[in-house]
């Protein structure tokens, strides 16, 4: 095989993969869009506390973050700890989500 075709075949398959530079312009994006998300939810929390409603539905927001993060990262590293925290995170925002249907629906 000539030098070219091999270069050519391992342009071609990293084509999709992300270089360096958007590994890291990716996680600082996402570290963007879960600090935002945490800023609304206490927004939203406070607002529904001053309005006497009740507000477990942000708290489910917040842990269906915390449960997706946790088990992305352990799904992909293969670290069980992440794993079992994503999957308690997971299992707390049923409970949350659930307590908040109750509460509403009366």
């Amino acid at each position: 095989m000539q030098k070219d075709e091999i270069l050519e075949k391992a342009k071609k398959k990293n084509e999709n993969d992300l270089d360096e530079m958007e590994m890291q312009i990716m996680l600082k994006a996402n570290q963007f869009a879960v600090i935002s998300s945490f800023i609304i939810c206490i927004v939203l929390m406070v607002i529904k506390i001053l309005a006497n409603q009740p507000y477990y539905d942000v708290y489910g927001i917040v842990c269906m973050i915390m449960c997706c993060q946790n088990l992305y990262f352990g799904l992909k590293t293969h670290k069980r700890t992440h794993i079992v925290l994503g999957i308690g995170w997971g299992l707390l925002t049923i409970l949350i989500i659930g307590t908040y249907i109750i509460d509403v629906l009366g």
